[in-house]
């Protein structure tokens, strides 16, 4: 039995688990034995703080990485990620455990499905909505899906959705008013700024969505297919329709979930948690 604090565990964590989540705040405490039944007792208050106590378990057989153990914490039934890498039998592993009612788990070492499959959910879903008419908005909400903030970094996701939403609404009135302008002189002048514009948001909309893709496929261990080395840019520059698509039907499973147009998730309240 082992007890593991925040101190004990976040480097560990950092460097095994890979694509579970990170944990704000203090750590709940816990206890697990080393059967494939594993058992703890998480204290009422760390359970009230946080929905993914963490753990050290030691595997009951050898595991492969993505592979979702059963677990029991104090009466409750959990189920915990063996990290990237897998687990060999016997070997000890922090993870954090995640309830399946509060918590929505990402596949591991794959895509959820292919690149060209945006209308597997049919032509009308939200998600196909979005990405063809609405980038930005679906790019916001898979960030805000994955806490990153607004330019990508991980950790906290902050306002993300509201700033790159706002960026995007701004864009599309100043091009309005400089468009309006053209009618009143200096018409080479506001196309010349007008041009820049598009670029300059252009390449703000591209820098997010490699960077987005590129950390979720390191969280969830997906090797590049193609076009080693560059294959996030590539997706992204060549079909953004189809890459931001791809990653938001990646981080959550529509089969289980709603999708909704119009909130900073994509998801309908009371979603989940992604870990």
């Amino acid at each position: 039995v082992t007890k593991l604090t925040e101190e004990d565990a976040s480097d560990d964590i950092a460097d095994e688990s890979g694509g579970l989540p990170e944990q704000s705040g203090t750590a709940p405490v816990a206890y697990a034995v080393a059967v494939p039944l594993i058992s703890g007792t998480p204290s009422s208050e760390s359970r009230a703080s946080a929905p993914c106590p963490l753990v050290e378990i030691t595997a009951p057989m050898t595991l492969a990485a993505g592979y979702q153990l059963d677990i029991e914490l104090d009466g409750v039934n959990y189920k915990c990620q063996v990290p990237t890498g897998g687990v060999e039998a016997g070997q000890k592993f922090n993870v954090k455990a995640f309830d399946l009612e509060s918590t929505a788990a990402l596949p591991m070492d794959r895509w959820r499905d292919d690149l060209c499959d945006c209308c597997r959910f049919g032509c009308c879903h939200p998600v196909i909505c979005l990405g063809f008419w609405c980038n930005p908005v679906l790019l916001a909400q898979v960030m805000t899906r994955l806490k990153l903030n607004w330019n990508g970094e991980a950790g906290n996701k902050g306002n993300t959705f509201k700033v790159i939403v706002g960026v995007w609404i701004a864009f599309i009135l100043v091009r309005w008013v400089l468009g309006l302008g053209i009618n009143y002189g200096n018409a080479q002048i506001l196309q010349t700024v007008i041009f820049y514009l598009d670029i300059a948001f252009f390449i703000f909309i591209i820098v997010l969505a490699v960077r987005t893709r590129s950390y979720l496929r390191a969280r969830s261990n997906i090797p590049e297919r193609n076009c080693a080395g560059c294959e996030d840019c590539c997706c992204v520059f060549w079909c953004s329709c189809c890459t931001l698509t791809q990653m938001a039907r990646h981080t959550y499973d529509f089969d289980k979930y709603q999708a909704v147009c119009c909130n900073s998730t994509g998801i309908a309240s009371g979603v989940a948690e992604i870990v």
